[in-house]
């Protein structure tokens, strides 16, 4: 009895450090990486490049939905418990899985599940599934092949819908069926949850409440993640009801604002630790596949990129880096995020997916410009600054496990914290704006700036010895830890 509480003990241990350290790279598969040279990104591409995200320090792999479905994005489900063939099917998840697990990996999957098409069991088998859809609740939709197509809201007041998701989902998180290895997903994020959906009410406890006690008597230790549908949910709404993580997108609007006031106010309210529960984790992001990327066409400075992403990784929560955030990709307009990687101009080894978005105007794909074989080279290209951020972010306490401590400085176009944990003291300060900024830090809490080590930026931004005024570059982030 005593060896089991221990173990149970050291397995806890190693989760909440694990959770605490964790990235998460969220990937769109079919953009990613072609090892088939169909023109569409695949999960053996992702499998193939786990060296490079580790290399980056990533140890999460959040895949946007790879079921059978009938849009772009996987979202409208055609068969929840299939893999999507273009990306590989069955064996691709699972050699994706193996090796991920091998390097001691997590993998989370992605679910919407408010719709299914027309060719979903519960519509083409409506005699098995009686009410588990609403025929008059339903949209239109683009599909894959640049055909019009409706989704149906799925009925979640129906129990039969409850039963067949949770069997759908042990499946995936378990699809070998083995009592001993299970060889399937480490977490599932929910998009979109809400308390209402298409006139159904009151879906936090009567729906998502039965459905995680489905997957946690499963497999208790997979990790239950919202995505809410609306931005002004609360997540308290959310952990309440059994969700272990919450997406938040506060802070993202906060962060693009570049407004100092607005993103104090966010990462206080989100991520200051005495504001949720202990075992729960909040999820932060600067991009993704809702809201897009922060870089378009007609914005298109990497300094800002930089930034948003830098204090996305530093300011607290779980970060989520968005595929191709760290060698600076930029959006086109109708293609919403879903741009392909450019790996190399080599053709023989790039892998660069070539399929392009049937609502696409221009039919034009817009990438990272520089590829990222040559970024990984050059030790100041986008790629290396995430790394580097990363790699800070792993070997800093404070910067992993620390709180957010506010520090006061009076320019309102420079943002300035403190992330502690324990003895250890780790500055922040960043440029909002396109000008080179002074930044005067006010005598608090006994900063011994003139004790400091720079870990990020210029050797000339430090604090002159005895002085409390630095100035930074447009757009420049420097980290400090206190010695």
């Amino acid at each position: 009895m005593l060896k089991k509480l221990l173990l149970t003990l050291c397995l806890f241990i190693a989760f909440g450090a694990f959770a605490q350290r964790e990235v998460i790279y969220q990937v769109y598969p079919r953009s990613f990486y072609d090892t088939n040279k169909d023109g569409y990104g695949d999960l053996e591409g992702i499998r193939q490049k786990l060296d490079y995200l580790q290399w980056m320090g990533v140890n999460t792999i959040l895949l946007t939905p790879v079921y059978e479905a009938g849009d772009v994005m996987n979202y409208y489900a055609s068969n929840w418990a299939n893999v999507d063939t273009t990306y590989g099917a069955f064996k691709g998840y699972r050699d994706l899985i193996q090796e991920a697990h091998r390097r001691k990996m997590k993998v989370y999957l992605d679910f919407d599940l408010r719709y299914v098409t027309e060719k979903h069991d519960w519509l083409t088998k409506k005699e098995d599934y009686n009410n588990c859809v609403l025929p008059d609740k339903n949209i239109d939709y683009v599909s894959l092949t640049g055909e019009n197509a409706k989704a149906y809201a799925v009925n979640f007041k129906e129990a039969k819908v409850r039963g067949e998701i949770v069997k759908m989902l042990e499946y995936w998180i378990n699809p070998t069926g083995s009592p001993i290895y299970y060889a399937g997903a480490d977490g599932l994020r929910f998009s979109n949850v809400a308390d209402e959906f298409e006139g159904q009410k009151n879906l936090l406890r009567e729906f998502w409440v039965p459905v995680i006690k489905g997957i946690k008597d499963f497999k208790a230790d997979v990790t239950v993640m919202a995505y809410p549908a609306d931005d002004k949910a609360q997540p308290a709404d959310f952990y309440n009801v059994g969700f272990d993580m919450v997406f938040d997108t506060n802070l993202n609007t906060a962060l693009r604002s570049f407004d100092k006031g607005r993103i104090e106010k966010a990462a206080i309210s989100l991520i200051r630790k005495d504001s949720m529960p202990e075992t729960k984790r909040i999820a932060v992001f600067a991009e993704d596949n809702y809201a897009g990327r922060f870089s378009t066409i007609r914005i298109a400075d990497s300094r800002q990129v930089k930034t948003v992403s830098a204090l996305n990784l530093l300011l607290g929560g779980i970060p989520s880096v968005y595929y191709g955030q760290e060698t600076g990709s930029v959006q086109i307009d109708e293609l919403a995020g879903t741009e392909s990687v450019n790996w190399s101009v080599k053709d023989s080894v790039s892998g660069n997916a070539l399929w392009f978005n049937p609502l696409a105007v221009s039919k034009q794909m817009v990438m990272n410009k520089v590829p990222v074989d040559e970024q990984i080279r050059d030790k100041e290209s986008d790629c290396n600054f995430f790394r580097e951020i990363i790699r800070n972010k792993n070997l800093q306490p404070a910067l992993a496990l620390g709180d957010y401590v506010p520090v006061t400085n009076t320019n309102e176009k420079t943002i300035s914290f403190l992330r502690m944990f324990e003895n250890e003291k780790v500055l922040v300060v960043a440029n909002l704006s396109e000008e080179r900024q002074s930044v005067y830090i006010e005598s608090q809490m006994n900063l011994k700036l003139n004790n400091t080590r720079m870990l990020i930026g210029n050797e000339s931004w430090n604090f002159k010895r005895g002085g409390r005024v630095t100035t930074l570059p447009p757009y420049a982030i420097a980290v400090w830890r206190f010695n």
